[in-house]
């Protein structure tokens, strides 16, 4: 499924307008070139998971690893990160995992069926009695796609062509919470905990934009306000 990108204003005036919200608050925004912020991010998401010291950890889709070095310091039995995309880390992990994080992986990696596959995965690495804490990033999120890489603009990304996004973006149903349900119930897991992160994005939008942005779905706004609100879905996952 693509995006349908068409323009009532041609998009430089959308983008010159005043008052348009920030994606993303701009000091949360990581600088690319900065270790040192790259590894305070890696520490802000291990806070928000349940302590893990004494833990075999598992990242899954990580990156450089900031996240890894973090556990390690936080005290886990062991700490490990895999992600094919990433030479040092493209070996798969050996034996099971008491907590795994799955950190804005599934919306990137290529669609339903790649999902499902890594959750798969995933579901492979779980320890008896374990748990899987995953962070979606829905499409309809106000930095989907993580367009604000090039403009920090809320919401964007859905007056832009996907191929132009810095990451792949899976476009599905306006609400994606039972699509990621599907995907975890086909990989063997179930959902413990969910816990969506709203913002008000979409009501800041200057009108010109909210208007382009709710043209996209013919029932009408109030269908899809919930979804453009927000931000990530987390969630706590057990093994069936």
């Amino acid at each position: 499924m693509r995006m349908k990108v068409r323009y009532r204003l041609p998009l430089q005036r959308l983008l010159a307008l005043p008052g348009w919200p920030p994606a993303v608050n701009p000091a949360l925004v990581v600088d690319p070139n900065s270790d040192q912020e790259k590894r305070l991010r890696a520490y802000c998401q291990l806070a928000a998971l349940p302590p893990i010291r004494g833990l075999a950890f598992l990242d899954f889709g990580c990156g450089e690893g900031h996240a890894v070095r973090e556990a390690e310091l936080m005290g886990t039995l062991s700490a490990n990160g895999y992600d094919p995309a990433v030479p040092q880390f493209a070996a798969e992990p050996e034996g099971h995992f008491n907590l795994i994080m799955v950190h804005d992986v599934l919306d990137h990696c290529g669609g339903a069926d790649s999902a499902v596959s890594a959750m798969r995965q995933v579901r492979e690495y779980l320890s008896d009695g374990g748990r899987v804490h995953v962070r979606c990033h829905p499409w309809t999120s106000p930095h989907g796609g993580h367009a604000y890489r090039m403009g920090n603009l809320s919401h964007l990304h859905l007056l832009l062509d996907q191929k132009a996004l810095p990451l792949p973006l899976h476009v599905g149903p306006p609400d994606m919470d039972p699509e990621y349900r599907r995907w975890f119930a086909a990989a063997g897991l179930a959902v413990e905990h969910h816990s969506p992160q709203m913002i008000p994005g979409p009501l800041l939008l200057p009108r010109p934009v909210a208007e382009e942005v709710f043209a996209r779905w013919p029932l009408g706004p109030e269908h899809v306000l919930g979804p453009l609100s927000t931000a990530f879905h987390d969630y706590v996952l057990r093994g069936i």
